[in-house]
């Protein structure tokens, strides 16, 4: 009977069949996520490594230290930490940081590692595209005020200027 109560106490009251079924839930879960999952224990060994932080952070499918992750990830803060920026040899990576706490106890951190490099490119193209939309816009505009000059010089009755203006600016563009 104790032995029953101690089992229940420390599986919070759950069946054996019941936890199996967590566990199953647990591993699917952090497989499947899109962000990089590390947790550490008070050890130096992580205790919770997910697939994709292993390929975040380019990590050997072999145990993981503290040592194992970037330089940056190891010195920051202790506390909670959000959005900090670290940049590796190929990535740029925004990290998360939270305590394990467990009934008032510091049982260890969770870093969260979300990948930026293909949001950074998409941004720089972005603004690459503005701007060659933005020298588009102004040539138009260039040119419609060039073409309005041709017409109200047409409707003067100033036709031989206005065939001279046109063809002073098309040698020009070529």
């Amino acid at each position: 009977m104790l032995l029953s109560r101690r089992l229940r106490r420390q599986t919070l009251g759950m069946a054996p069949d019941q936890l199996r079924t967590m566990y199953g839930h647990h591993e699917a879960v952090l497989h499947s996520i899109g962000e990089g999952l590390v947790v550490f224990g008070e050890g130096e060994s992580a205790e919770l490594v997910n697939d994709e932080a292993r390929r975040l952070l380019d990590l050997e499918d072999a145990p993981v230290t503290r040592a194992s992750v970037p330089e940056s990830m190891r010195s920051m803060d202790t506390g909670i930490v959000r959005g900090e920026l670290h940049l590796t040899d190929s990535r740029i990576l925004f990290v998360d940081q939270y305590p394990v706490m467990w009934e008032g106890t510091r049982l260890g951190q969770v870093l969260s590692i979300r990948d930026r490099t293909e949001l950074q490119n998409v941004m720089g193209e972005l603004d690459s595209v503005r701007s060659f939309a933005e020298s588009l816009r102004s040539q138009a505009h260039e040119s419609a005020n060039r073409l309005h000059t041709v017409i109200t010089m047409v409707e003067l009755g100033r036709s031989e200027e206005a065939v001279e203006f046109a063809t002073a600016d098309l040698e020009f563009c070529i």
